[in-house]
Formats: C-alpha cells, sequence, structure tokens
C-alpha cells in the first residue's frame, strides 16, 4: 500500500513538475515571440529611416520626374559661408548697412536658388539682406552677387556671420529692401563655403504626390507605415 502511495505522490509531484517546465517555457516563447517582433519593427523602421535619410534618393533630382524613384531619398545640400566684418577705423558705428560680393556657385553647378539666401549672426539670429549686381548661372541660379545688410560695430570690433544657400527651388526667403550703402573703413573676410547636409522641402513635397503602394515597395516593408516630420 504504501509504495502505491509513495508512487502516486511522485507522479503527482512529476506532472506538477512537468506543468510548472510548460508553463515556463510558453511564458518564454510568447517573450520571445514579443522581443522578436519588437526587434523585427525596430530593424524595419531604421532601414525605412536609413533609406529616406541616407542621400538624394536614385536617381538624386527625381523629384523632378513623374515617376516612382528607384530609391526614394530626402536629403539637399546646404551651402555655409562665414564671413567676418571688422571695424578698422577705431569709430563706432550704429546700424549701417554694409555690403560684400560672394561667389555662389563659380562652375555653376546650380547650387544657390536665389530666393534660399540668407544670412544668421553669430547668435543664430536672422539678418535683413539685400542681393544687388546679380549675376546668374540659369534661371534664379546665382552666380555671383553683393549682399548688403545692417549692423553696429565697435571700434576695431569682429563680428561674425553666417549666409546659407541650396538649390531648394520650392524655399522663398523674405528679402529686404536695404539702400545700397556707402560706407568705408571696414573689411569683410569671406571663408570657403562649407558643403552640409539638409532635408529638401522639395523632396518632401514631391513624396507627397507619390502612391503609396509604390513607396513601400520601393522602401521594401511589408508593414504600413506613417512619416511626420516637424521642425
Amino acid at each position: 500500500m504504501t509504495s502505491y502511495i509513495d508512487l502516486a505522490i511522485s507522479f503527482g509531484i512529476f506532472v506538477l513538475f512537468v506543468v510548472l517546465v510548460i508553463s515556463q517555457v510558453s511564458n518564454y516563447i510568447k517573450s520571445y515571440t514579443g522581443m522578436a517582433t519588437t526587434n523585427e519593427l525596430r530593424g524595419i523602421a531604421v532601414n525605412i529611416f536609413n533609406s529616406l535619410f541616407s542621400g538624394k534618393g536614385l536617381p538624386s533630382n527625381w523629384e523632378e520626374k513623374n515617376f516612382t524613384p528607384v530609391q526614394i531619398g530626402l536629403i539637399s545640400d546646404l551651402y555655409e559661408i562665414p564671413l567676418v566684418v571688422n571695424e578698422t577705423n577705431g569709430t563706432n558705428r550704429v546700424n549701417i548697412s554694409i555690403n560684400a560680393t560672394v561667389n555662389f556657385d563659380t562652375l555653376c553647378e546650380n547650387k544657390s536658388w536665389e530666393y534660399t539666401v540668407v544670412l544668421y549672426d553669430e547668435n543664430n539670429n536672422q539678418v535683413p539682406l539685400t542681393l544687388y549686381n546679380q549675376s546668374y548661372c540659369n534661371s534664379h541660379y546665382l552666380n555671383h552677387s553683393d549682399i548688403v545688410f545692417n549692423l553696429t560695430l565697435n571700434a576695431y570690433q569682429s563680428k561674425t556671420f553666417f549666409l546659407y544657400f541650396s538649390p531648394d527651388r520650392t524655399i522663398n526667403a523674405t528679402h529686404f529692401s536695404l539702400p545700397y550703402p556707402n560706407e568705408t573703413n571696414y573689411t569683410v573676410t569671406i571663408y570657403p563655403q562649407v558643403k552640409l547636409e539638409t532635408i529638401s522641402v522639395e523632396k518632401l513635397l514631391a513624396l507627397r504626390r507619390l502612391i503609396y503602394n509604390n513607396v513601400k515597395q520601393t522602401l521594401g516593408v511589408n508593414y504600413n507605415f506613417y512619416l511626420e516630420i516637424s521642425k
């Protein structure tokens, strides 16, 4: 009798052990499946991000075409030219207008859409700007131009400014009507332009014109996705 009782207890313990093992394995599988799905979605999101924001696309001017490109890219070139203005006469100057001649696009690569030109000071404040004596590589693409802007300088003071422009034809920066200056006794040092990257407004607008399923196919994803870009 005792042996049967011991056997029943042992069998019951074994069944309980198996149930616990099955439960733990089931929970692990569920957890692993959840982690696998999360990791998969994270990987897909990274791939979509890299596809959209790692280059200009193929062809690079796909936004000008009426078909879905081989590769969608939302990046465009942005150019920066640092300027340093020096007062050379030992005189305080209040709200004077000065000018400088800038070579925007020496090789005429159509990289300086006229309406994208903006000027910022070293504190990242936009400075009112007027263009004079423009020459063009193509319609509204600048070759070189005089830029005119106002500033205040103490005696022998130097101030740094940053001129920005791009080939993005959808940008229409505000330009002002400043008179051409006749001030003297200052110098403007123009440094070589620096090529940067930015998100193209023109490409973003072109993306909205594409068929959603074609975009999914181009990106190579089977999941639906939603893209939101804010400044």
